[in-house]
């Protein structure tokens, strides 16, 4: 057979080759139009609520209002700080920052009133109406009507962050959770927020309203459908560009919206400041409800939550770890208060001492650490997937 090939033959093959050629071309734009979306986070709480059903720690008064028969008497008259965690999401449910709010009255959720000298939540107590007092008490507790606080609050943040696609094309979630704050165990969950939005072009500030219902009745409020509810205005700041363009410097551009804001980083730095300022307020305070928290009360607390948990160990055992915990905590905090340019080895030898008291606790409870038990999220239930926000007009 002869080796030259007929224009007929050359013909029949580039026929067959372009499809493959031109499906290499698409490849090729494709990975060429191919980007991601890099941006500065940052969330804010603007705003915080509760409705009049809120009855925090409402105690001992069984068969008042709404609680029914309901009595709790493991709790005070309800005056305390809110704690939990505040994460930015990918749209996936992966973890793109988080910050584990201190007992600091500011991080998660502060309120408007004055008792453990300002900053805590009150009692809401249409659960009890015999107590509650129209306006309340000048410490804010007993308060009949919803309760409000408002000024910014930083919550969390994060820079050169990537999402697949272009910028406006993708979106990210703010989940919240938060627990009334117990100074040795053990946490009563409110509940999450949980809001998503979508990414945008340039600098701007997105604002976010979550709201959440709790109906547990006793200790948080009312019993269905009495519930209680509370909720924020969440402000997230965003510096955000198409891969390709974005200098990784984008924080500095302007807050967006009406308020005129300093720029994210100087928003940031301030806020800051501000939760260090208030993690030093809060060690006396905390120290004070420690020393005046009876023992029993706590471990009645603790059996209570190894039965709901299913921990099998004793409860004065478990209670015995989680004060030994509670109180090096403290000094820990006292410590990085003491030393903020410059960790102290004393600093680092009481991480070390925490750290080996939850490998106790997590040896005598079956596996759970000192934060799981004490956290009121562990009977909440597990981090909700993230909320899709609502589709683009």
């Amino acid at each position: 057979m002869s080796s030259v090939q007929t224009p007929r033959y050359l013909a029949a093959k580039l026929v067959l080759l372009c499809p493959l050629l031109v499906a290499g071309l698409l490849v090729t734009a494709g990975s060429a139009r191919a980007s991601s979306c890099a941006c500065n986070f940052a969330v804010y709480s603007v705003s915080r609520w509760m409705d009049p059903w809120w009855g925090l720690e409402c105690d001992e008064h069984c068969g008042h209002g709404y609680v029914g028969a309901d009595c709790d008497t493991a709790h005070g008259e309800g005056c305390g700080a809110m704690t939990g965690f505040v994460r930015l999401r990918f749209s996936n449910g992966s973890t793109i920052s988080n910050e584990d709010c201190p007992d600091n009255h500011l991080t998660c959720f502060r309120g408007p009133s004055a008792c453990d000298e300002g900053g805590s939540w009150g009692n809401v107590c249409n659960a009890d109406f015999w107590h509650c007092v129209t306006g309340g008490y000048g410490d804010g507790s007993w308060e009949c009507n919803g309760l409000q606080d408002n000024g910014w609050i930083y919550q969390v943040a994060k820079d050169n962050v990537a999402l697949a696609g272009a910028c406006g094309t993708n979106w990210f979630n703010v989940l919240e959770f938060i627990q009334e704050e117990d100074p040795w165990c053990c946490d009563d969950p409110m509940g999450y927020f949980n809001v998503s939005t979508w990414t945008s072009e340039g600098t701007s500030t997105v604002y976010l309203y979550p709201s959440a219902q709790n109906c547990n009745g006793g200790s948080q409020g009312g019993v269905y459908p009495h519930c209680g509810s509370f909720g924020a205005t969440l402000a997230v700041t965003m510096t955000c560009s198409t891969f390709g363009s974005f200098g990784g410097g984008g924080g500095e551009g302007g807050g967006g919206g009406e308020e005129n804001l300093a720029s994210p980083a100087t928003q940031r730095q301030q806020g800051l400041d501000e939760q260090r300022r208030a993690l030093a307020a809060s060690i006396s305070r905390r120290e004070r409800k420690m020393a005046e928290t009876p023992r029993g009360r706590v471990e009645a607390e603790v059996a209570e939550r190894a039965r709901l948990l299913g921990v099998k160990a004793a409860p004065t055992a478990l209670a015995d770890l989680l004060r030994e915990a509670a109180t090096a905590e403290v000094a820990r905090d006292r410590c990085t208060v003491d030393h903020p340019e410059k960790q102290a080895p004393a600093c680092g030898d009481l991480e070390r001492q925490l750290e080996q008291l939850d490998a106790a606790f997590r040896e005598l409870s079956g596996g759970l650490s000192l934060r799981e038990f004490k956290s009121g999220a562990m009977v909440y239930g597990p981090p909700p997937a993230p909320a899709a926000p609502k589709p683009r007009p």
